[in-house]
């Protein structure tokens, strides 16, 4: 198997949303027309942020900025917040 180029990824995805509204209820269609390629992107950053230290995240995402990275780390304020209450900080 070869990597995909990032134009051959944007190609898979309009191929799979394609596929995926021939299949939905018409409600759902709707919804997922003209979904870009980014939503998928930003989900998996922002699962990755759970498990993944933001310097070792932004290498991954290709980021030259841990400030870029910082976005993908907003669900991780409500468990800071219980740390910190825990341990009476």
């Amino acid at each position: 198997m070869t990597p995909l180029s990032a134009r051959g990824l944007r190609f898979w995805w309009r191929s799979f949303m394609e596929n995926c509204q021939s299949k939905a209820s018409p409600d759902i269609r709707q919804r997922l027309q003209g979904l870009p390629f980014h939503t998928l992107r930003h989900t998996a950053l922002t699962h990755l942020a759970r498990k993944m230290d933001i310097e070792d995240l932004a290498i991954f995402a290709g980021h030259d900025s841990i400030n870029t990275t910082s976005q993908y780390y907003h669900a991780e304020a409500s468990r800071l917040k219980k740390m910190a209450a825990d341990h009476h900080i």
